[in-house]
């Protein structure tokens, strides 16, 4: 009699580790590939109204890194909006249409949905935005960041916070179309 409770006991316990196992697991793996598609983007903060923070096409030739954190900033928060809702609309208004970056995030993307999986609460820390070159309708870019704190919630809404990344460098090509800035490609750089 003892031994059967015991085993019961067993293997409920096992069956509640298997299933944090397996939400981390996930949770894992699809924040690996958020990582590896995108170059660790996510939001610093919050931005103002869809445009607000966009510049105009004369404004391209402005040096100054911190107009062009300010645009970076409106993009990944909608980015991570975007991820926390599972709005695929939202996600393609961030990137330039067509933009390979924009097929493997909306393919991420789709992965975190059928696994019933969002994240949500991340940030992008950036601690660098530098001019590299500019023409009249793109600006490259190079970026120092950092993803900050992220938390996987499950279909239940169960959480578990994601691993920290560490400070990176990338290469972001900014266009603009006649929607505002929207982002062509991004490319880590070693360190």
């Amino acid at each position: 009699m003892r031994q059967g409770v015991l085993m019961r006991r067993s293997r409920r316990h096992a069956a509640d580790r298997g299933g944090r196992s397996v939400l981390l697991t996930l949770a894992g793996v699809a924040l690996c590939g958020l990582l590896a598609v995108a170059g660790s983007w996510w939001p610093q903060h919050p931005s103002g109204p869809r445009g607000a923070s966009e510049p105009s096409g004369a404004s391209v030739r402005e040096p100054d890194g911190r107009l062009w954190e300010t645009v970076l900033t409106g993009l990944v928060a909608r980015r991570a909006e975007a991820f926390a809702t599972g709005d695929q609309a939202l996600l393609a208004g961030v990137y330039l249409p067509g933009a390979e970056v924009l097929r493997r995030d909306q393919q991420v993307l789709r992965a975190w949905q059928r696994r019933g999986l969002s994240v949500e609460g991340a940030t992008v820390r950036l601690r660098t935005v530098t001019v590299v070159d500019h023409a009249p309708r793109s600006v490259l870019l190079r970026t120092v960041d950092r993803l900050g704190p992220a938390v996987a919630v499950g279909p239940q809404g169960d959480t578990r916070a994601l691993p920290r990344d560490r400070l990176s460098a990338h290469r972001i090509v900014l266009a603009h179309t006649p929607d505002g800035w929207r982002i062509a490609t991004i490319r880590a750089l070693s360190a």
